[in-house]
């Protein structure tokens, strides 16, 4: 692929101050750490005060077809987009069409919640400052983001199913606040989560780029999602539909449209070319609303704002928001101190594509701190080393085929949490599928009645009950038994 900026000869020492950062520092940086191989394909923009100063597109975005990655390739962000809805409910709260501070009695009075639970106790904020004290543990976080099997008044009454968190009203990290708020969102206003996002945040900062349907993106346009089996990277399928595409994990974006976001970030809410959006509700997002103690990556995770993770990195300040789906890995950060952001984003590989992404970001930060580039060399070594040790790896055994007749584990079982499982036979192959969600089943060597399949983010064993020699009349999974129904 062309490169998008022409390449000089970068020096070893040290740099004196971050105005020294070129882009082609930049982007040879990023070539390096994609040239490691731990990436399908992969998309960068580097935001440096309120432009955009260095973006790369690398690699494929369908390796079966050799398809590039281009500035224009749109990848699923997932948990990214919880920063959208945060922006949103702020952003409307300001306007006062929505209270951020009415309880979830208010806002939906029908829903249902676990008896030791109270809705006049929790907010709207509390629901977007994951201190809600509700366990993220449930068939609602199953049904939005895998099965797509729901409506509202679903998702209300089955909110009674996630009993009280084991952190109380302290921080937990999760999809269900953002759930449930898009519904309250949804309450106030009668327009979809979607449609608030996209007038709300997405065309004022002049996100033409972004969208939160899959099937409204091209093919041509969208990074398909891959993963490393046996050391080697191969397209997956898109686990991702429509119905799936949630307020915590919904939307498409391209790394240079997210930049915009990041740049209102750094700017109270100003982009140039664009409407922006209120310098204090960009400052209600950064407020630490809660505290957290976690690692993650190269960073300490010591606060939450709405949407935002507060990290500290060597002193800085830093925010975040990373998103994770199968085949997909997003970062989005910024450091005002420094007046840098960064956005990677992946379409799979080693860790989901996070390895290559982290190295990625956590040197362009190290460069604008004044480390030299010849410093960083040490991390695409390490990484290369891990991509290396994984090609080398032998290679999965196949999975053994289920030992008894397909037929007997055909049917459709029924769950009243968790919903439908269809298990249905295709050529020789056994297909488990649970609405939007489905894998193929495989065999357990000298255990007949149970199956393990790919669903709903991991890997699941379905237990299988049978009756006689007829067919299974019930299967359990993740808990949970299914009834056979037909």
């Amino acid at each position: 692929m062309r490169r998008l900026l022409a390449l000089i000869a970068v020096s070893g020492a040290p740099l004196a101050a971050q105005e020294r950062v070129s882009p082609a520092v930049i982007v040879r940086y990023v070539d390096d750490v994609f040239a490691a191989g731990g990436a399908a394909g992969m998309s960068v923009a580097v935001v440096h005060g309120d432009s955009i100063l260095a973006l790369r597109a690398l690699g494929t975005a369908d390796l079966a077809t050799g398809r590039p990655v281009t500035p224009e390739t749109r990848f699923l962000i997932a948990s990214t987009t919880k920063a959208l809805t945060a922006l949103t409910a702020v952003s409307l709260d300001e306007r006062g069409v929505i209270d951020l501070d009415a309880s979830l009695a208010e806002l939906l009075p029908r829903a249902e919640l676990d008896s030791t639970l109270s809705a006049r106790d929790i907010t709207l904020r509390d629901l977007l400052a994951m201190r809600h004290g509700i366990s993220q543990d449930g068939p609602v976080v199953v049904r939005t983001a895998y099965t797509g099997e729901f409506d509202t008044p679903t998702l209300l009454r089955l909110l009674r199913h996630h009993g009280p968190s084991r952190a109380g009203r302290r921080f937990e990290y999760g999809n269900l606040g953002y759930n449930i708020a898009g519904l309250a969102l949804e309450a106030a206003t009668g327009r979809r989560w979607q449609d608030l996002v996209l007038r709300t945040v997405v065309r004022p900062l002049g996100m033409r780029e972004t969208g939160s349907r899959v099937s409204a993106v091209p093919e041509r346009r969208l990074a398909l999602p891959h993963a490393m089996n046996g050391g080697r990277l191969e397209r997956v399928p898109l686990y991702k539909s429509d119905r799936t595409m949630h307020a915590a994990g919904g939307h498409l974006t391209t790394a240079r449209d997210l930049a915009r976001f990041v740049i209102a970030q750094m700017n109270g809410g100003r982009v140039p070319g664009a409407q922006g959006v209120s310098t204090s509700a960009i400052a209600e997002m950064q407020r630490r609303h809660t505290d957290q103690d976690r690692e993650f990556s190269f960073l300490h995770r010591n606060g939450w704002g709405l949407g935002l993770d507060i990290a500290d990195y060597r002193g800085d300040t830093l925010y975040q928001r990373p998103g994770s789906f199968t085949g997909y890995y997003s970062h989005m950060s910024f450091m005002p101190s420094r007046r840098v952001g960064v956005v990677v984003l992946t379409n799979g590989g080693l860790g989901g594509g996070g390895a290559t992404a982290e190295t990625v970001v956590q040197g362009i930060y190290d460069l604008f701190r004044g480390e030299s580039p010849a410093a960083l060399q040490a991390r695409v070594d390490t990484l290369r080393a891990n991509v290396a040790a994984r090609a080398v790896a032998p290679a999965p055994p196949p999975a053994p085929v289920p030992s008894l007749p397909l037929a007997r584990y055909l049917g459709r079982y029924a769950d009243e949490q968790l919903g439908t499982l269809v298990i249905e036979q295709h050529g020789d192959s056994l297909v488990a599928r649970m609405g939007d969600a489905w894998g193929v089943a495989s065999g357990i060597a000298d255990t007949a009645n149970v199956l393990t399949v790919p669903l709903m983010g991991g890997r699941r064993r379905l237990e299988f009950t049978f009756s006689g020699g007829g067919p299974a009349t019930s299967v359990a999974m993740a808990g949970r038994t299914f009834r056979r129904t037909r």
